[in-house]
């Protein structure tokens, strides 16, 4: 199968010493009680996800489920962590907020909407 490579946009974020990242690229987020934990999660909810879109029952709606958007709130967010995380400011674990890219491999050609011609 031949694909593209994708950087997907993605944040983790410490609240109430539970951990949650967020796939902006696709709107996911996942939990759990570490940042390793956490992110491993969001990375097999994103490749769950990516597989589904390409070869569920859903898959000839791929173009659209491949091109959803997170919020501008959670793009704002991201931006924020990650200039915070450049100038050196995020030293204390209790308030840390990470960003990373996840990297993934879809498809390059979704199938096209069909439409029908009439034979005049």
């Amino acid at each position: 199968m031949s694909g593209k490579k994708k950087y997907l946009h993605c944040y983790a974020e410490r609240k109430n010493g539970v951990w949650q990242a967020f796939c902006l690229d696709f709107l996911l987020a996942a939990q759990g009680e570490s940042f390793e934990e956490t992110k491993a999660k969001l990375t097999s909810m994103i490749k769950e996800y990516v597989y589904d879109a390409e070869h569920g029952e859903n898959k000839k709606y791929a173009k659209q489920l491949l091109s959803r958007r997170a919020p501008m709130l959670w793009w704002g967010k991201y931006f924020l962590y990650m200039a915070l995380s450049h100038l050196g400011k995020l030293h204390n674990e209790t308030f840390a907020r990470w960003h990373f890219q996840q990297f993934i491999v879809i498809r390059k050609n979704f199938p096209e909407k069909r439409t029908e011609k009439s034979g005049l």
